[in-house]
């Protein structure tokens, strides 16, 4: 065999042996793909040709008792641009620039980027998107992503109690984080694919998950009293130069927050602009020593264990009192009196002597059955439960102290529910401020129900304390609370703040007053209090007192269900004045106080012919009435600015 031939076959086993090891090659690879790892290069191939796109659900809106949306949802959009498939840079710059009012120069530099992906806006309106996508319609360099955004209407009203959320949508203060998992909702998602141009597009046939939106919220805020509160609330850290204020209104039958505000307030559409500590709601975090307003408790206790009584003479000749070397004051020297008196004069001497028989221990089960050292239950983040040592650590001296208001810390809703307690027949309540949970049809997930806790006092103590509690502000340290007519009951309190290094600051106050209206049968119940008031008096009766009065007044001229068909009756009092054991009775002022500042006529259609008297003689007007039944006109019109003295027509039908 020559030696050419020999080459020829030797160069073809090499050339089949490549072949044969070529073709293994390729069948395994084949094999590889197509058997063995088939899922993940089909994944691959998907993820190119498909695209799966998240449908982020909408936020469920919080709404107050009435419908009115304090958290509502609105579209916006944003905007990016894929710099490399921009053909005409210098016309849609342009364009851009007529549309967002933007700078033309800006867009350019943008779109000269060499990133693969540039932002240019990520809070557009649906006004200035629908412009985009006509002027620049299937533009492959474009995207616009819609998004959902949180919108507060009534900007600071409620800003601290509904909360806010953060770019993403998410919840992070107040309602809006408590409830954020099912304001949530959950997400869908949509998948698309790529045409033969790049363009993504959907088909009906291709996967496809619908959101589950949000559960919506509604509250047993009332936005009008809320607007009442917060202005009330705000003039008051104003007007008295405090560090804060703080106030609540709730209706201690059910348990209800009807308002509740504090100052400074944040605006939670611009969150970022307050600092952090103006963020909390500082009802629920921030603790105080409640002072006088306190007395009610040991009151109560003294009286359900039969330990007093009203008319019982208590020894306050001195105007002060020793125990363990500590001398304790009356803020001015008081005769002997009744602990009627006791509770009208706010003495610190006469409540100790009553602690001292009710006993340490009954004391200290009393103030823990009223709610404090304990979490309310409210349902929103931050709560605390207050400072309250434990029973052996109550000596003499600090049992006395905490029957007066002192060495006890608590926040301003244990405060109010405490009341609420005196105010509703002797029940504990725990607060609501949730009326119902619903979803996007309308299907009720959960309905507000009120939750008494425990019977704390009976009716009989609870009636005798609101007795109490109208003496004081008749004539008593509350009276800067009275309003001729309405029958309001409270208490006043003024306690020193605790220095950083120890002992009780001569200089910074809280200065507090807690109140109920109609005093027989409560339907309203305010607490205000105020931080560190600077300006002329830093007592609670000259400070906070004034405040709860016009809150209750403006509440009653824009509310068409505070006025009663029944006369309102007051238990008389008797009181007997220890210095000279001459028995008197306390009787209540009914005459209607005129005011000659010019006011808003209040709506009276629809009260009863009785209603609609009443709420004019508290205005001071002169109701004419024609016909019988219930209001259907009257003149002058509702919101007319009218004064004291200017007659009311009123037109009655029976009809319908």
């Amino acid at each position: 065999m020559s030696d050419t031939l020999k080459t020829i076959r030797k160069r073809t086993r090499i050339i089949s042996i490549f072949l044969i090891a070529f073709w293994g090659i390729i069948v395994l690879r084949l094999f590889s793909i197509q058997v063995k790892n088939s899922e993940t290069y089909r994944s691959y191939s998907l993820n190119m040709s498909h695209k799966e796109k998240k449908i982020i659900p909408e936020r469920g809106i919080i709404t107050d008792r009435n419908g009115n949306g304090l958290a509502i949802n609105i579209k916006r959009y944003s905007l990016a641009v894929h710099p490399a498939k921009i053909k005409n840079k210098p016309a849609m710059a342009k364009i851009f620039a007529k549309i967002l009012d933007g700078d033309y120069k800006d867009y350019i530099k943008k779109f000269n980027s060499t990133k693969p992906y540039i932002f240019i806006d990520r809070d557009i309106s649906a006004i200035t998107a629908d412009s985009i996508k006509t002027n620049l319609a299937n533009h492959l360099a474009i995207e616009l992503e819609e998004k959902i955004s949180r919108k507060y209407p009534y900007n600071f009203l409620a800003g601290q109690t509904l909360g806010f959320t953060n770019i993403d949508n998410i919840g992070i203060e107040g309602l809006e984080k408590s409830f954020n998992d099912k304001l949530s909702g959950t997400p869908g998602f949509r998948t698309y694919f790529r045409t033969g141009k790049g363009k993504f597009e959907t088909r009906t046939n291709l996967p496809y998950q619908k959101p589950i939106h949000g559960k919506n919220i509604e509250l047993t805020i009332n936005i009008e009293y809320q607007d009442i509160l917060h202005e009330e609330v705000v003039a008051a850290q104003k007007e008295n130069k405090a560090d804060k204020a703080m106030g609540i209104l709730i209706d201690p039958h059910t348990g209800e927050i009807l308002a509740m505000a504090q100052s400074p307030a944040i605006d939670p559409n611009n969150y970022q602009k307050y600092p952090v500590e103006n963020r909390k709601n500082i009802l629920l975090t921030d603790v105080f020593e409640p002072g006088s307003t306190f007395k009610i408790i040991t009151a109560a206790a003294a009286l359900e264990e039969g330990t007093v009584s009203p008319e019982d003479t208590i020894d306050t000749e001195k105007g002060y009192i020793i125990i363990q070397k500590r001398k304790i004051n009356d803020h001015e020297k008081l005769p002997n009196m009744t602990f009627a008196d006791v509770i009208r004069h706010s003495s610190n001497v006469g409540t100790i002597k009553v602690a001292q028989e009710l006993g340490i221990s009954n004391l200290y089960q009393y103030v823990k059955k009223f709610g404090y050292n304990s979490k309310t239950g409210i349902p929103l983040p931050g709560e605390v439960k207050g400072i309250m040592k434990n029973l052996d650590g109550w000596t003499p001296l600090r049992s006395a102290q905490i029957s007066m208001g002192q060495g006890i810390a608590c926040t301003a809703i244990q405060l109010i529910y405490g009341y609420a307690t005196i105010a509703n027949g002797g029940k504990l309540l725990q607060p609501q401020i949730i009326k119902s949970i619903s979803d996007q049809n309308g299907k009720n997930e959960y309905t507000f129900k009120s939750r008494p806790l425990r019977q704390v006092v009976s009716e009989e103590t609870s009636k005798t304390i609101r007795n109490l509690l109208l003496n004081t502000v008749e004539t008593g340290t509350g009276s800067k609370a009275k309003v001729s007519g309405m029958n309001i009951a409270g208490k006043t309190g003024t306690s020193q703040k605790i220095k950083p290094e120890g002992g009780y600051s001569k200089k910074d106050y809280v200065a507090s007053f807690v109140g109920f209206f109609p005093a027989e049968n409560p339907k309203l119940l305010c607490a205000v209090i105020i931080d560190n008031p600077r300006g002329k008096s830093y007592y609670g009766g000259t400070v906070s007192a004034p405040v709860v009065k016009n809150i209750f007044k403006r509440v009653v001229n824009c509310s068409e269900d505070l006025f009663f068909e029944e006369t309102p009756t007051v238990d008389v009092v008797n009181v007997e004045e220890s210095q000279n054991k001459k028995p008197h009775q306390i009787f209540i002022n009914n005459q209607i106080s005129r005011s000659d500042k010019p006011f808003r006529m209040p709506n009276l259609k629809g009260l009863s012919s009785y209603n609609a008297i009443q709420r004019c003689k508290v205005h001071g007007l002169e109701p004419i009435l024609e016909g019988s039944g219930k209001v259907v006109s009257q003149e002058p019109r509702k919101g007319k600015t009218i004064k004291a003295g200017d007659i009311c027509k009123i037109k009655l039908s029976s009809e319908g």
